[in-house]
């Protein structure tokens, strides 16, 4: 995370992010269900674990004032979000460690993937070259939607055998 700075008057200040916290914790959460996933895999156990994002109302919305709270209890109640939750709790759903985005009639997988990006011929990156391929970097298409680290560390070339790693996940 960047740290905000900034001068005014001369003297710095800190800016103050409240907002951190909150989808810190939703990226604990993501990361936690992705790791508990990749253990059930490996241990071969009969556990899918899946996380919703619900987009609905709850005491938070308070806070935001009587004319979003309305709306979200008209548009986007809780009990929009069961049917996602009761269809990914039935024994025809094979999905684990994925995330889905519901609420207010709608929900869709959301996913982390890793774009193709630039690999350095040399191995060793220099500033200058992530300055002149960072638009690489950065493009959407084509991307992968690895299933763990090991599979996002099997997308880079290398000499290393990740399956070595896989005990440590157990």
């Amino acid at each position: 995370m960047k740290a905000a700075v900034y001068y005014e008057n001369g003297g710095p200040e800190v800016i103050r992010y409240e907002a951190v916290p909150y989808p810190a914790a939703k990226g604990a959460v993501i990361g936690m269900t992705r790791g508990a996933a990749v253990a059930t895999d490996f241990l071969k156990k009969n556990v899918e674990i899946n996380v919703i994002m619900p987009i609905s109302w709850r005491r938070m919305t308070t806070l935001m004032g009587p004319e979003v709270e309305n709306a979200m209890k008209r548009d986007s109640p809780p009990e929009r979000v069961a049917p996602v939750v009761a269809w990914l709790a039935h024994p025809d759903v094979s999905c684990n460690g994925e995330i889905f985005a519901v609420g207010g009639g709608h929900f869709a997988r959301v996913f982390i993937g890793e774009t193709r990006g630039y690999g350095s011929p040399a191995k060793d990156l220099t500033i200058e070259e992530v300055r002149d391929h960072f638009a690489q970097a950065m493009q959407v298409e084509p991307f992968k939607i690895p299933k763990d680290a090991l599979e996002e560390a099997g997308l880079h070339e290398s000499s290393v055998d990740w399956s070595a790693f896989h005990q440590f996940i157990a």
